[in-house]
């Protein structure tokens, strides 16, 4: 027994008649109707249903997408004219009439967000470790006992002023030999 295999093939659609159209009149709409939808203005006289709760999100979610959205940004995230009135007000202490160029000034704000973002960042990792999700002002402070580098004058003096009593005499003769 031979199985026979029938072939399908496509059938072409006839072409269908162009049919004719009707000229009709235009009739003008009545006062109020329109094809855009209006809004209904409320019954007052009948109880309304509730209104629709305002969707919200879950916290920080917002927070989570305009931190995304500052770092792909390339902009400056501080403002370039307080900036500037402030990198004036200070360099008034020390020279009363000095002027300064527009380039130097987007250097200097720019080398500043950059010490900003590296510190927190350092900060906010210290938070982490301590099991916290907010920056204390201890997670600031420790950041410039262990990066004296970045904070030569504030560390020693002002914040922790018994540092050296924490570093092993060894270290210290050994600085002393020098």
């Amino acid at each position: 027994m031979s199985s026979t295999r029938s072939k399908h093939t496509a059938r072409k659609t006839p072409m269908r008649a162009k049919s004719k159209r009707t000229i009709t009149k235009k009739v003008p709409k009545k006062n109020g109707a329109s094809k855009k939808r209006r809004r209904r203005e409320p019954d007052l006289s009948s109880p309304s249903p509730l209104p629709k709760k305002k969707r919200r999100r879950r916290a920080g979610t917002i927070a989570l997408r305009e931190i995304r959205i500052q770092q792909k940004s390339i902009e400056c995230a501080i403002p370039r004219a307080p900036f500037s009135r402030v990198v004036r007000e200070v360099s008034m202490d020390y020279k009363p009439d000095l002027r300064w160029q527009k380039s130097a000034l987007n250097c200097l704000q720019l080398a500043t967000e950059q010490f900003l973002i590296d510190t927190l960042q350092d900060a906010n990792l210290l938070a982490i470790h301590a099991k916290r999700v907010t920056l204390q002002k201890k997670d600031m402070d420790l950041i410039r006992v262990l990066q004296p580098e970045k904070f030569p004058d504030s560390m020693h003096t002002r914040f922790y002023p018994n540092w050296h009593n924490h570093i092993p005499r060894a270290l210290l003769n050994r600085k002393g030999k020098k």
